[in-house]
């Protein structure tokens, strides 16, 4: 009968090393590849040493239950949205993300022209005698797009 205990026992340890062993936490050993797996946390109690069965990086819920320490860094926007007005066409006007691996972000953006925007335009030449000619179509072409733009 305890022979028989005893066989159950170690076959339930046996199978809980390899249900552990499948998690993708535990392949990490520093904080940095932890984080870098979604949904993992890191344990940062100076006094905990990990195990087999209970390593530093481990899923949170699960970790919470023999660490002291969890440090679990979260996903985080800042958003600096100014709104559409008479001065920008564009509704976010800075934006700051951190996101964990395998997480996803949305951001809702307004864009619209703004009437009466500067325009800039640039010609590239060369200063050779042999565009003159063309220098001279530039200018007037400029002058032109200048009139029907005003």
């Amino acid at each position: 009968m305890r022979r028989t205990f005893y066989s159950g026992l170690l076959l339930v340890l046996w199978l809980a090393s390899k249900i552990k062993a499948q998690s993708p936490c535990s392949s990490a050993t520093t904080c940095n590849e932890c984080y870098a797996i979604p949904n993992c946390a890191w344990c940062a109690d100076r006094n905990f040493f990990p195990t087999k069965m209970r390593p530093r990086c481990e899923i949170r819920g699960i970790l919470t239950s023999y660490c002291n320490v969890v440090e679990d860094i979260q996903s985080s926007t800042t958003l600096e949205e100014n709104g559409l007005n008479s001065d920008n066409q564009i509704s976010i006007s800075s934006a700051k993300v951190y996101l964990r691996a395998g997480e996803t972000q949305s951001l809702r953006v307004s864009v619209r022209p703004v009437l009466n925007f500067p325009i800039d335009f640039y010609f590239l030449l060369d200063s050779s005698s042999s565009l003159e000619d063309d220098l001279e179509n530039i200018r007037r072409i400029s002058q032109d797009i200048s009139k029907f733009c005003s």
